[in-house]
């Protein structure tokens, strides 16, 4: 994985890679270095909750479309901007569905 250009970008992949490696930090919260410790508790009640990752699939679906068209005025070679309005209409449009 890359750094990002942007931090907005950042957020997003780390985010994303979060969400991919699920399974190995679920392991973490619930092996005995983690548990011993003492501050481990609240932590691992967030982590090991459904709703927790289901809220973190949820900002990267809505988030993906924005972070495309963040991707396109951000690069190199500057889109015209009737392509960049298209994209943020797509993005627009395809939050909208998602949030219903």
């Amino acid at each position: 994985m890359r750094h990002a250009i942007t931090k907005f970008d950042t957020s997003f992949l780390t985010l994303e890679m979060l969400y991919k490696e699920k399974g190995n930090v679920r392991k973490i919260f619930v092996s005995d270095d983690w548990t011993n410790n003492k501050l481990s508790k609240e932590a691992t009640k967030i982590v090991l909750m459904p709703a927790f990752w289901n809220n973190v699939l949820y900002i990267l679906k809505v988030m993906a479309p924005l972070v495309k068209v963040f991707h396109l005025v951000d690069s190199e070679k500057k889109p015209t901007m009737g392509y960049i309005y298209e994209e943020m209409e797509k993005a627009k449009e395809t939050t909208k569905i998602k949030q219903e």
